[in-house]
């Protein structure tokens, strides 16, 4: 939480039996009324000592590579309203929380799935999740024997995990590096 405040965001849980959702804000400026404007979130379940990480998305950010990107995909900083000072985006930062969140209430392995929407979408993901300290379980197909893993997590791609005491104390020095000293 302090490094989402030192960063200008605020970070909202809510849960429902195992369910949570975490929600990404860009911080109000002093003086403005409500919670902020919303610009990401991740929901999951909280299985313990599983977590299950569903959906991540951040909003009015820049995807693919910048050299490639047309004039009309370029969100520039003064648009968005922020920045990010991490490698890894304003994902790791809401990912961290979950984490922390997940880790206090007994969860000890992290999954998710890099979905398979298009090939190319599924090897960033995988690269990512990989650089995060996620590592790859088992492909989920069109395959009849998936249709479990289908149903849970609504698609295909890569089912990927993480062991979360590790993947918190790799990125702790980054996460702490987004609080600015007063």
């Amino acid at each position: 939480e302090a490094a989402a405040r030192s960063a200008g965001f605020t970070i909202t849980m809510t849960n429902m039996g195992p369910l949570y959702r975490a929600i990404l804000r860009i911080a109000p400026k002093p003086g403005e009324e409500g919670k902020g404007r919303a610009i990401g979130y991740t929901n999951g379940a909280l299985v313990p000592p599983l977590l299950r990480q569903d959906t991540m998305q951040i909003s009015f950010v820049n995807t693919g590579n910048p050299n490639s990107m047309t004039n009309e995909k370029r969100v520039s900083v003064e648009e968005r309203g922020f920045k990010s000072h991490s490698v890894y985006g304003l994902s790791l930062l809401l990912g961290a929380y979950a984490m922390r969140y997940a880790y206090d209430r007994g969860c000890r392995r992290a999954e998710l799935l890099a979905i398979k929407d298009n090939e190319a979408q599924e090897k960033v993901l995988r690269r990512h999740y990989r650089r995060l300290g996620f590592r790859e379980v088992r492909e989920v197909t069109d395959d009849i024997f998936c249709i479990p893993d289908r149903l849970l997590w609504g698609g295909i791609g890569m089912l990927m995990e993480a062991d979360v005491e590790e993947c918190m104390g790799k990125h702790t020095v980054e996460v702490r590096s987004l609080i600015k000293d007063d």
